[in-house]
C-alpha cells in the first residue's frame, strides 16, 4: 500500500466508486482512473458493475430502519462494510487486478436515517443523516484506504448532507453554450441546474421527490417483481385522478429551497397510508399514478423552481428510473420543448453516475478540496467531504 503523502500527490489514481442506493437492491461499484483534482479533474470509467445484496438482506436492513434495536442497527453497519468489501474483492478478481494497483476506495454507505429538517435539541440546532457500512472495516478487508461518510461533514457546518452530485453534474456536464439540467432518478429524483457559462457557486440543485421509491414498493409488494420493467405495469394502467391530485398536493412539492428528501417521506409508511385511504384502487392503477406523480413531481419542481429563472435546452437524465421507458416518455411529454437525453450519451453509463461521483470525493478528499456547494446543501461554508479510514 502506498502512504497517505504519495497517493495524496499521484497525478493520476486508480479508485473505486460503491454506491448502495435508497433502493437497496445492489450494490454499484465503478473504477475510475482520474487525473488531477479540483474543477480540472478528469475522469475515465474503467469499468463498471453491479453486485445483488445477499438474499434476505435488504428485507433484514428494512426491517433495522422500521423498528430495529441499537445492537441490530450497530451489527448492521459492520455486516454491510463486510458486505461491500467482498463486493470489491470479487470485482477486483473478475477484472484480475491486485488491490495494491488500486489507490482508494470511496463508499457513500447505506444511508438508514435522514432528516434534513432543522430541529432544536439542547439548545443547538440539529440537522441528521446517518450511513453505515463502516468504511474502516471496508478497508480492513480490501487493503486498500477508504473514504467514505461524505455528508456528515456537510451537516457538520450546518447543511442537510444533500445532494452531493452537483460537484460532479459540473466537472462532467458544464456546458458554454447551453443551460442543463441533470437529473437522477434512483429512488428519490434530484436536479442539479448547470447555467451556460455559469460556475459551480451558481449551481441550483435539489431533490424533487420521489424517482422509483414508490414505484419499486407496489412492485415488490404486488407484483413479486424488483421494479416494473420498461413501465410496462403502469403502460398498460390508468391513472386514478383523484389520487394523482392529492399526490401533486403533497407539502414537500411546495417547500422552498434549499431542500431534501428521502426515504422517510415517500417510504412504505407512505403509500401503506395511500392504499389504505384508497381502498378501491389497484394495484396497477396504484402503478400507473405513482408512475405519472412522479413524472409530473418532476417537471412540477422544474416549473416552480427553474424555469422563471433559465429556460434549459438539454435535460441530461442517469439512473435506475432512466431504464424506465414509460417513465423516459412520460418526461418528454412534459419537458417537451427540453432536448431530453441519457449521461451515457457523455459517456456516464446512466447506471454508474453515483459510484462514480463517490470516486471523485474520495479523490477531493485526499487532496484536501471542499466538495459541498453551501447553498445548495445550506451549510455555513465550504467543508472538505469524507473520512478517510487506512488499511
Amino acid at each position: 500500500m502506498n502512504s497517505f503523502t504519495e497517493i495524496k500527490q499521484k497525478n493520476e489514481k486508480l479508485i473505486i466508486g460503491l454506491n448502495s442506493g435508497t433502493s437497496m437492491d445492489s450494490m454499484d461499484i465503478a473504477l475510475v482512473r482520474i487525473q488531477g483534482t479540483g474543477l480540472s479533474t478528469h475522469l475515465h470509467l474503467q469499468m463498471y458493475n453491479h453486485f445483488l445484496f445477499p438474499e434476505g438482506l435488504k428485507e433484514h436492513v428494512l426491517t433495522t430502519m422500521d423498528k430495529g434495536s441499537l445492537k441490530d442497527l450497530s451489527q448492521l453497519n459492520i455486516l454491510l462494510g463486510r458486505v461491500f468489501a467482498k463486493t470489491v474483492n470479487e470485482f477486483l478478481d473478475l477484472l484480475g487486478i491486485n488491490a495494491t494497483d488500486v489507490d482508494l476506495i470511496g463508499s457513500h454507505g447505506q444511508t438508514v436515517f435522514h432528516h434534513p429538517n432543522t430541529e432544536r435539541l439542547f439548545r443547538y440546532n440539529i440537522h441528521s443523516t446517518l450511513q453505515i457500512g463502516d468504511p474502516s472495516v471496508i478497508a480492513q478487508e480490501t487493503g486498500i484506504m477508504t473514504v467514505g461518510d461524505f455528508r456528515s461533514a456537510d451537516v457538520a457546518v450546518g447543511g442537510s448532507g444533500a445532494p452531493l452530485a452537483p460537484y460532479l453534474d459540473y466537472i462532467v456536464f458544464r456546458s458554454d453554450t447551453k443551460n442543463r439540467g441533470v437529473l437522477n432518478i434512483g429512488g428519490i429524483a434530484n436536479f442539479s441546474v448547470l447555467d451556460k457559462n455559469g460556475k459551480l457557486e451558481d449551481i441550483t440543485a435539489f431533490d424533487t421527490g420521489p424517482g422509483n421509491m414508490m414505484i419499486d414498493y407496489i412492485a415488490q409488494k404486488f407484483f413479486a417483481l424488483p421494479c416494473d420493467k420498461d413501465g410496462s405495469i403502469a403502460r398498460a394502467s390508468a391513472v386514478r385522478e383523484e389520487l394523482l391530485e392529492e399526490l401533486m398536493h403533497h407539502a414537500y412539492l411546495y417547500q422552498s429551497l434549499p431542500k431534501t428528501t428521502g426515504r422517510e417521506i415517500f417510504g412504505h409508511h407512505y403509500c401503506q397510508h395511500l392504499m389504505a385511504h384508497y381502498p378501491r384502487v389497484s394495484p396497477e392503477e396504484f402503478m400507473a399514478t405513482f408512475t405519472e406523480f412522479t413524472a409530473q413531481s418532476i417537471f412540477d419542481q422544474y416549473t416552480r423552481f427553474v424555469q422563471p429563472k433559465a429556460v434549459w435546452d438539454e435535460l441530461i437524465v442517469s439512473g435506475g428510473g432512466a431504464r424506465n421507458v414509460f417513465l423516459m416518455e412520460r418526461l418528454k411529454f412534459y419537458f417537451k420543448a427540453v432536448d431530453v437525453k441519457l449521461s451515457s450519451d457523455y459517456n456516464i453509463p446512466t447506471d454508474a453516475k453515483e459510484a462514480i461521483l463517490f470516486a471523485l470525493l474520495a479523490n477531493e478528499a485526499i487532496c484536501g478540496n471542499a466538495a459541498n456547494v453551501p447553498h445548495v446543501t445550506g451549510a455555513r461554508k465550504k467543508a472538505i467531504l469524507g473520512k478517510i479510514c487506512l488499511p
